[in-house]
């Protein structure tokens, strides 16, 4: 038990270490948790300076943060932020309104799109959509190779070491009880590599700001798929060992063993 515990929980934290690269890529090329962008293209109202306060005490009251990058007078690189207290406001005051501006919106925020309307902003909304960066990182993305050969890895380990364990698959089919004993063992895999994941998930979402954050949900569903597919390589494992120990003849193996004993009792005669 110990054993497969412990094969599980390796796995799981090497191949979850693989997914953690990826979110790291794409923190540099999304470098705000959001799921939107928006481009305002043109702005026709007359005071600027109570648009943009406006738009702050919306966001604030819908409990949204928009980040809105741009360049400061010496020349670098900054970010205001609208919807909670930024220093960086001020400056942006000085700057046109046009530009792009990134923002996390969910479908009950209708009503600040209308409002950003009603303030003469025309703004394009653009979602990402984020859904498919797990797909991405499995199927095509540079980390894909060592994902699945992995994985790979994780069916051979996972069939040898129930075949080093086979006897005590024989004794229970013995008994008649050989697919209690399949059903237990894919117990003890499928709830560590729960425990396992949740765990690892739980602590990436302590550390990077909840699991509402947008890298938190994508870490979830590669976590998820990740989980999946051991799952079913879990399944096909015990399957194949399930079907040998039931295509093996017992009684050769047993009459073998016994003519292998008289021979060692005749050579200490």
């Amino acid at each position: 038990m110990k054993l497969r515990i412990g094969i599980i929980s390796l796995f799981s934290i090497f191949l979850s270490i693989i997914l953690l690269g990826s979110i790291k890529e794409i923190g540099r090329d999304i470098k705000y948790p959001v799921n939107t962008i928006l481009v305002v293209t043109n702005y026709s109202g007359k005071d600027k300076n109570k648009t943009l306060a406006t738009v702050d005490k919306a966001a604030k009251q819908a409990n949204i943060t928009i980040y809105k990058p741009f360049m400061s007078k010496k020349g670098e690189q900054k970010t205001a932020k609208l919807g909670i207290n930024d220093d960086h406001l001020n400056e942006l005051k000085m700057l046109p309104l046009t530009g792009i501006y990134y923002v996390k919106l969910g479908t009950e925020n209708t009503q600040f799109k209308q409002l950003l309307q009603d303030e003469k902003l025309k703004v394009q909304v653009n979602p990402l959509n984020l859904s498919l960066v797990p797909v991405i990182t499995f199927l095509s993305g540079v980390r894909a190779p060592s994902i699945w050969t992995l994985f790979f890895v994780f069916l051979i380990t996972i069939y040898a070491l129930e075949m080093l364990l086979i006897k005590s698959a024989m004794i229970y089919r013995h008994v008649g009880r050989l697919s209690s004993y399949i059903v237990d063992n894919l117990k003890i895999y499928l709830s560590s590599l729960v425990v396992v994941n949740s765990v690892f998930y739980l602590v990436f979402c302590l550390i990077n700001g909840g699991c509402f954050h947008v890298y938190s949900q994508i870490l979830g569903l590669m976590l998820l798929i990740m989980s999946v597919v051991m799952a079913l390589m879990l399944c096909l494992a015990n399957s194949l060992v399930a079907l040998l120990v039931k295509l093996t003849d017992i009684a050769s193996i047993l009459k073998k063993s016994l003519y292998q004993s008289i021979w060692c009792l005749d050579l200490f005669d």
